[in-house]
């Protein structure tokens, strides 16, 4: 099985993210698609210029229709990530299954055992329903089709492109100022598609969780849920009890990444690169805070 991270420059969660994943799924080859700012990492996991892998990537961006409160780049390369992926996959004639994780989550299982006891017959994983935050694919092909869903999202004069137009002018019309159509759009049409061959890990357990900030059902601690760890392992208390329920995997979205170091279950480590960016964030809050 291999890891992979797409992402761009360096940053800190990043770093502690892969070291996370190493120390949890010690057999399994970790591939970090990234850029000339995060080649740092290269001793950590195996480093490759996204650039390089990017053509369908390029051919989607002269398509892509922008339907969205976030930023122009944020979004686009949120779907482009997936097609940089297919192409890997394609062009290095990878033949195992693939996790693809998002830069800013903690595993805490091994993702190959997870394979082997929740994934049998299964092509495809989400999170919640829609979450792409920790994705499985059990081939290169699967990866492939999820590609070819994107590129038909938007295909110029298309009417899955004229529903999504008609979705995000609908969407304008709310109370909302954040969101609209992001990839997580393909991610649950995909799902949907391969019904029983697609797994919600969230329904599993341990539990996949897709949102630390998102309180659900558990009690909360802070600007998030409240974590009990017994062993190596963190357990979410349920709101009604004091039942504790494992959990295998933690997105720290957004605000929650500053979560990222307290979450780390690894071997301890030096690294210069994260008191750099610690600094830095420190020196940022103070800007801030004195104007």
């Amino acid at each position: 099985m291999t890891i992979f991270y797409v992402h761009r420059g360096y940053s800190d969660y990043l770093e502690y993210s892969i070291r996370q994943t190493r120390h949890s799924s010690p057999g399994c080859k970790i591939v970090l698609l990234g850029d000339e700012g995060n080649r740092c990492l290269r001793h950590l996991c195996q480093h490759e210029l996204m650039s390089e892998f990017s053509a369908a990537a390029d051919r989607f961006a002269k398509i892509y229709v922008h339907l969205s409160f976030s930023s122009y780049e944020f979004e686009l390369f949120c779907f482009q990530r997936w097609l940089i992926i297919a192409e890997y996959m394609q062009l290095k004639g990878q033949a195992a299954s693939a996790f693809c994780l998002d830069s800013d989550v903690m595993v805490y299982c091994d993702l190959q055992e997870l394979e082997r006891s929740e994934l049998a017959g299964i092509d495809f994983t989400v999170c919640r329903e829609v979450g792409p935050q920790f994705t499985y694919f059990s081939s290169p092909s699967v990866s492939s089709d999820l590609s070819r869903l994107i590129f038909r999202m938007f295909e110029p004069g298309g009417g899955r492109l004229s529903e999504l137009k008609k979705a995000f002018e609908n969407y304008k019309k709310g109370a909302e100022t954040q969101g609209g159509i992001c990839d997580m759009y393909a991610i649950q049409e995909f799902a949907l598609h391969l019904a029983n061959k697609s797994r919600d890990l969230a329904r599993v357990s341990p539990m996949f969780d897709s949102n630390f900030a998102q309180l659900d059902a558990f009690q909360a601690l802070g600007r998030g849920k409240k974590v009990v760890w017994k062993g190596r392992l963190p357990h979410y208390c349920l709101d009604a009890s004091t039942e504790l329920l494992p959990v295998a995997g933690i997105h720290f979205g957004g605000a929650s990444k500053a979560f990222v170091p307290s979450a780390y279950s690894g071997s301890p480590f030096l690294s210069f690169r994260v008191l750099k960016a610690r600094v830095i964030t420190f020196l940022r809050r103070v800007k801030m805070s004195l104007k």
